[in-house]
């Protein structure tokens, strides 16, 4: 009962126009639940493997619960995803002493961006003529009064003149601190630089532009996620304001509002990177375009509730990876049928560790060298994708929530 009068106080009429997160939830319909609700069902399967059986876990929906522990769910998802992004940054190349340099700059009150930086060159090389025979073979023959007297066979020989270029691409991987005015408020993650040829049938046009600086240029502010680790652990912290006055539902409010705007630009700005790259890695003939995909990645982040024992240590804290950077820290009033600390990190690990696998099967089937098109690239990629893919599950994740708040008022009612 009190639980439903407290929906009933978040589902009352008000006379301001809806919540842009009321629309989505409400939007959140049949085919997009169901949808969600399959993807939910297959990565059950992987963290009960995770997990282990003595934590059973379950999607929220079917556990009974309270309705703070809605809120509770919300903020798990939000710090495991915040947490996910860090160590991401971590397998493209950013360590401990360089997220404490970001840390401290947004500490201090200064914007703090990613950028990636690419510049393009393309310059005549040569030019080459060969001769290709044609396979097949023209015989005439000589004939006096019905007999063969000689025969002449002749073949076609094509002259073929070809153009060669030499494109070279560079790019880099930058936390920016402001607008990176000066060296010391840049800090480089990663960089290369890479050469190919390019052949071509005609010398005009050429197949690039002799100069593109910058061929691309994607930044985004993450002030937001360093903001959330509060001390000099890069366990991020995240919690919804209760007692504010525009806190409606675990999903209608300013907390929720601001890690939303963040994972939404986080996402456009991995999904426009990912672009670029992809035009760079359509020379190599891949077979299998499964090959640059990155759906064999866990994603750590999933509306679970546990039906276990509580006490179960299936999953007890483990001491840290090198590959995980970013961990979740244990919660004083943790709800016993979340997940807890020691699980979101056990997820956590297991992304990195299938993050590990695609690495190595990237360098086993895509060329390494100083090519523009290697397996660092495939990786860039794949990861890219990766952050962009968890980005759109947190948001899942929390109208899942929302929704499964309003399927329980409608039935109560």
């Amino acid at each position: 009962l009190k639980q439903l009068q407290v929906l009933s106080i978040h589902f009352t009429p008000i006379r301001d126009p809806p919540h842009p997160f009321t629309l989505m939830a409400l939007a959140f319909g049949h085919h997009a639940s169901m949808a969600f609700e399959s993807k939910l069902q297959t990565a059950l399967e992987r963290v009960r493997v995770v997990l282990g059986n003595a934590k059973n876990p379950q999607a929220a929906a079917d556990v009974h619960h309270q309705y703070e522990d809605k809120y509770a769910l919300v903020e798990g998802v939000t710090k495991a995803a915040a947490a996910s992004q860090l160590n991401n940054l971590a397998a493209l190349g950013l360590d401990a002493s360089q997220l404490e340099q970001l840390r401290q700059w947004a500490r201090d009150g200064s914007a703090v961006s990613l950028e990636f930086v690419a510049n393009e060159r393309c310059s005549f090389l040569r030019e080459e003529t060969r001769e290709e025979e044609d396979p097949r073979k023209h015989v005439e023959e000589v004939s006096v009064r019905g007999v063969v007297q000689a025969a002449f066979t002749s073949k076609v020989v094509t002259k073929i003149t070809e153009y060669y270029w030499a494109f070279e691409v560079s790019y880099k991987l930058e936390a920016l601190k402001g607008v990176g005015a000066s060296p010391d408020d840049r800090l480089q993650i990663l960089s290369r630089e890479g050469r190919s040829e390019i052949k071509t049938p005609s010398k005009d046009p050429a197949p690039r532009p002799q100069a593109k600086a910058p061929a691309v240029k994607k930044e985004v502010n993450i002030s937001w996620l360093l903001q959330t680790l509060h001390d000099t652990s890069a366990t991020p912290s995240f919690r919804v304001d209760r007692s504010c006055k525009n806190c409606h539902t675990p999903r209608r409010n300013g907390e929720v509002d601001s890690a939303s705007r963040h994972f939404t630009a986080v996402s456009q700005w991995a999904v426009q990177v990912a672009e670029y790259l992809e035009q760079l890695m359509r020379p190599l003939d891949l077979r299998n375009s499964q090959q640059l995909s990155s759906d064999d990645v866990f994603v750590p982040v999933w509306p679970l509730m546990l039906e276990g024992d509580p006490s179960s240590t299936a999953a007890a804290e483990q001491p840290a990876s090198p590959a995980v950077l970013a961990r979740v820290a244990t919660s004083e009033a943790e709800p016993s049928m979340l997940p807890s600390a020691a699980d979101a990190n056990a997820l956590l690990a297991e992304e990195q560790r299938t993050l590990s696998v695609l690495r190595r099967s990237l360098g086993e089937s895509l060329p390494a060298g100083g090519e523009v098109a290697t397996c660092n690239e495939g990786f860039l990629l794949c990861a890219l994708r990766h952050v962009a893919a968890v980005c759109g599950r947190w948001r899942e994740a929390v109208d899942y929530v929302e929704a499964m708040l309003r399927k329980q008022l409608v039935a109560a009612i």
